[in-house]
């Protein structure tokens, strides 16, 4: 296990399931400070650099993918933005509240914000 995963879960006291994926907030993989690591349900984390390489990425790439993008394209990328968003507040309040019960609670969240991206997509 990498050792952020590992200071992740050690954190906040519980293994998050397999489906769910450690980003680091500043890209900074060497920077393991919990403050810049958050849980992201697996399809936002990809979804989320898949949007970020086309609005900051490799120009060439860029260019080569500019008749797929468009107004709808960017609305997706802020509702992404969003969920994800959303799913660092409902974190952030395992960590202030405390969590009576880990797997339920991030079964939940994982729905919840499954549906809401099969909406946006």
């Amino acid at each position: 296990m990498e050792p952020y995963r590992k200071k992740y879960f050690e954190y906040f006291g519980f293994k998050f399931p397999k489906k769910w994926q450690i980003h680091h907030i500043d890209h900074d993989r060497e920077n393991d400070d919990i403050g810049n690591l958050i849980a992201l349900p697996d399809f936002l984390h990809r979804s989320y650099h898949f949007y970020e390489s086309f609005y900051k990425g490799n120009e060439m790439w860029r260019l080569s993918m500019i008749g797929k993008f468009n107004y709808e394209s960017g609305l997706k990328a802020l509702k992404t933005m969003q969920l994800i968003s959303y799913c660092s507040k409902k974190l952030k309040d395992f960590e202030i509240n405390g969590c009576h019960n880990p797997k339920l609670e991030l079964e939940i969240i994982y729905q919840h914000c499954k549906k809401e991206f099969e909406n946006i997509i």
